[in-house]
């Protein structure tokens, strides 16, 4: 299975999201800049096994500002999560409604967890991949694979969860069981995945 040329990208949840201050404590200088040299570590290495661009989508409260300092070489989009997850054959992320969309989309999904998000956003990344089904991976050890493993997990084919799908996406409208997702432009799009036997 050859990769797909196309764009790997990072789904930002906002590394001192105001959930985490609710259910833990903000993360210290020193992890922050540890966190943000990993992602860049991993997105540059990952750009240049896939021969794409690497994109770190930000978190609408992200200071993107304050991110472009950390992230060398990678290319950082702010408030087009949709499009750009459309444009892309990988999505990577911790803990985002977005991933939703991602599936819809039927893109191949990465889970990265790490004790850096603090214990909340830590557990609850790993439980959302499991619910998910997806690949999850420790950032701290990914980083430090060989081109050879991260190859391997790239070119892991996409299996579409339906289960998932039926129970959490799902409305029932008009005897068709739709999904309604929507797209920068405001408009929303119904896609038919499945019709009622």
């Amino acid at each position: 299975m050859t990769l797909l040329k196309k764009n790997i990208v990072f789904i930002d949840g906002g590394f001192n999201h105001e959930d985490r201050l609710v259910y833990c404590k903000r993360s210290t200088y020193e992890q922050e800049i540890e966190y943000y040299y990993l992602i860049n570590k991993l997105l540059n290495k990952l750009s240049l096994l896939n021969k794409s661009n690497a994109i770190f989508l930000a978190h609408p409260q992200s200071n993107i500002f304050k991110v472009k300092k950390f992230l060398k070489n990678i290319k950082i989009i702010q408030n087009k999560t949709y499009s750009e997850i459309l444009k892309s054959s990988h999505v990577i992320f911790h803990e985002s409604s977005s991933i939703n969309f991602a599936i819809l989309a039927n893109k191949r999904i990465l889970s990265i967890n790490s004790p850096l998000l603090g214990k909340w956003t830590n557990y609850r990344t790993k439980q959302i991949a499991k619910q998910i089904k997806c690949s999850s991976y420790k950032l701290e050890d990914i980083c430090n694979l060989s081109n050879k493993n991260i190859l391997k997990i790239l070119k892991k084919p996409y299996v579409k969860n339906n289960s998932y799908i039926k129970k959490n996406l799902i409305n029932i409208y008009n005897n068709k069981k739709i999904i309604n997702y929507k797209l920068e432009n405001q408009k929303i799009f119904n896609k038919y995945l499945f019709n009622h036997d």
